[in-house]
């Protein structure tokens, strides 16, 4: 009997032991555990709130900076600039696509973070649009294409020439902008022409939106203010500074990226269609090949079939001197460069 005592009292003893392992090993679990949430409790403490700036570009707006706590989602707020629409926050990379989001919009935090505006011109009162684009409905007639001899600033390949035109159009009513072209620029260049764009991609976007390059007749007859024209040596002025962005009003010689790019479109008063920017700021791609004009009467003119100038650009540019803002003024350009003071407008044939 002794015996089988001592042997329940050794497996007892073992089971203690046993359970006493067991007891010591929870409790170094607890103890791992505890530590493993006062890490969390103070690695999350030392995150805290995120500081979300904004940089409403020129616009204004309630408050420019909020906090919040890692992972959690914020509102964007909205900000406001006479005359445009905040487009969405951007970050500081001018030249970036990517788009934290829009006003209302949600935005996940995960660190420090400033976000930069970009607007977009809004439409005046009264704007008629195709497809995004701002127009002018322009009733076609015959004119007087070319300048006469006595004009001051002629050139000579502007032979005066009666055209006809027959199929009433919608001008836009400015070129097309960088917003507009989907163009990623510099916060606060959003509104200036695209420029850089080939003629094969200025033709192409015309047509993505249901338009076409205008041609060298509808450009000038637009220019010169269609059937309500005064005859102005400028579209919709004589005096250039009224209507234009050349080299004497623009140009100063600076190097910097704002000296390459042309300005905010709209600013000049319009022609007396309505329509802006058709004297200055950027030349503008038309459909035309470039070739020489016969004193002639014409109808519908298209151009030549081919060309080894160059196709026709129009309006002169921020660059040049007054005589090429002329509405008479004519340029050509090869197809293939995209040049820095070069752009484009759309023209949509009326159904």
């Amino acid at each position: 009997m002794k015996t089988d005592a001592k042997i329940i009292n050794t497996k007892n003893a073992g089971r203690r032991a046993s359970a006493l392992r067991l007891l010591s090993c929870a409790a170094a679990l607890c103890l791992l555990l505890q530590a493993a949430c006062v890490d969390l409790v103070e690695r999350t403490a030392s995150i805290g709130n995120y500081t979300i700036a904004f940089d409403p570009q020129g616009g204004l707006m309630d408050s420019v900076a909020m906090s919040a706590a890692y992972g959690s989602a914020v509102i964007l707020p909205d900000a406001f600039l006479d005359g445009y629409s905040l487009a969405g926050w951007y970050p500081e990379d001018i030249y970036s696509s990517n788009r934290y989001g829009v006003p209302g919009g949600g935005y996940t935090v995960y660190g420090d973070v400033t976000m930069y505006a970009r607007w977009s011109k809004n439409l005046e009162p009264g704007d008629s649009t195709i497809n995004g684009i701002p127009v002018i409905l322009v009733e076609v007639a015959s004119f007087i294409m070319g300048s006469p001899e006595s004009e001051e600033g002629r050139y000579f390949d502007e032979t005066q020439r009666r055209v006809t035109l027959t199929k009433s159009y919608w001008m836009s009513k400015y070129p097309v902008t960088n917003f507009q072209y989907g163009k990623a620029v510099p916060a606060g260049e959003e509104n200036w022409p695209v420029t850089r764009v080939i003629w094969e991609e200025a033709r192409a976007f015309a047509e993505s939106k249901g338009g076409r390059l205008p041609t060298e007749a509808e450009w000038e007859f637009a220019a010169r203010g269609g059937v309500k024209s005064q005859g102005y040596l400028y579209s919709g002025s004589d005096t250039v500074d009224d209507v234009a962005w050349y080299i004497n009003n623009f140009w100063n010689g600076d190097t910097s990226p704002f000296a390459y790019s042309g300005q905010s479109v709209g600013q000049k008063q319009p022609n007396e269609l309505g329509i802006h920017d058709m004297s200055g700021n950027v030349f503008e791609w038309c459909s035309d090949w470039y070739g020489f004009h016969t004193g002639d009467p014409v109808t519908d003119p298209t151009g030549p079939e081919t060309g080894l100038q160059g196709r026709i650009t129009r309006g002169g540019a921020w660059t040049q001197p007054a005589r090429d803002a002329r509405v008479a003024d004519r340029a050509h350009s090869d197809p293939g460069i995209a040049d820095y003071n070069q752009g484009f407008r759309i023209l949509f044939p009326m159904e």
